[in-house]
């Protein structure tokens, strides 16, 4: 994190006030290694994201697990704000996961664990990547 002193010596050299410094300071990160975000959960823990990044995402009507490799998970869910498939192909829209539609070819995501995440899709997406994201408190904080 930016300290103060360096907030306060960027924005001299560049002309722009604090205040703008501060929100790029505070701006939401998302990485496929963990973040320790500026969010605390009901109890005061810190909030941590990960994002997992999918190659390619399952075929029709079938469940797939996933390991996270997050170590210490205490409480974990889906930042259902920041999921997508289609991520990373050209000539193709963006569209959010989980995907429920009126045609009935849906994505789920669904029992995010201390250990893993499940997906399991209403027709072949096998030729879709996808990027979803994590986000869960730690039982050592």
């Amino acid at each position: 994190m930016l300290n103060e002193l360096l907030i306060k010596e960027l924005s001299e050299q560049v002309g722009i006030n604090t205040s703008d410094i501060q929100v790029i300071k505070d701006g939401e990160i998302y990485s496929t290694s963990e973040i320790k975000t500026n969010k605390k959960w009901i109890d005061g823990k810190p909030i941590y994201r990960k994002g997992i990044f999918l190659n390619a995402l399952p075929d029709d009507y079938n469940i797939t697990s996933y390991n996270h490799n997050i170590s210490d998970v205490d409480i974990i869910y889906f930042d259902k704000c920041f999921g997508i498939w289609n991520y990373g192909q050209s000539n193709q829209s963006t569209n959010p996961l989980p995907l429920f539609n009126y045609s009935g070819s849906n994505i789920y995501l669904f029992d995010a664990d201390r250990t893993g995440f499940k997906i399991k899709t209403t027709q072949d997406r096998s030729n879709l990547k996808g990027f979803i994201t994590l986000e869960y408190t730690k039982t050592t904080d």
